[in-house]
């Protein structure tokens, strides 16, 4: 998943933060930029359940972006620890990534990636809604705060129904 939205403070972090919190935080790894994912010592962020991945600005073609697009298609990947030998791994984490680029490194039909665009008035740089979403925002925070708020979060995502074709085409 890749969230996008050419302003900042629309929530991009925030929505991460819940991802976190709903996968625990012994299970996700965070970092900014992709050179630490793509890197030659990258062992540590790969054996995480979840992988954020904020700021990513890649340009199209570069050896970055085709790294990406093999870390969240491939079954596998070499990794290597300092010091120990490298050796191939399966890739079992998924990928949240954030953006305040147009992801024009992405070809029109890439299927590997789901954009979801962020775009409201409640943004933190002047939005007309920004009183109601810093509010909304801030009661999400205490949610997160606790265990109880936590797994109130979690049960209201399990329970929510999801059509069929959540919005894809066939």
């Amino acid at each position: 998943i890749l969230l996008y939205s050419d302003k900042q403070g629309t929530g991009k972090s925030t929505l991460a933060d819940v991802m976190k919190a709903l996968f625990g935080k012994q299970n996700t790894g965070r970092i900014n930029g992709v050179s630490k994912l793509v890197s030659r010592f990258n062992k540590e962020v790969l054996e995480n359940k979840l992988v954020v991945v904020e700021e990513v600005e890649v340009t199209r073609g570069s050896p970055q972006a085709n790294s990406l697009k093999s870390l969240v298609t491939e079954e596998s990947t070499m990794v290597e620890a300092k010091n120990l030998p490298a050796y191939v791994e399966d890739i079992y984490c998924g990928f949240l990534m954030t953006t305040n680029h147009l992801p024009l490194w992405l070809e029109e039909s890439d299927r590997r990636f789901y954009v979801i665009e962020i775009d409201h008035q409640g943004y933190a740089n002047g939005g007309s809604e920004y009183a109601q979403f810093t509010k909304l925002v801030g009661e999400l925070k205490k949610q997160l705060a606790s265990d109880a708020g936590i797994k109130g979060i979690y049960d209201q995502v399990i329970a929510r129904e999801v059509s069929a074709d959540f919005g894809f085409k066939l």
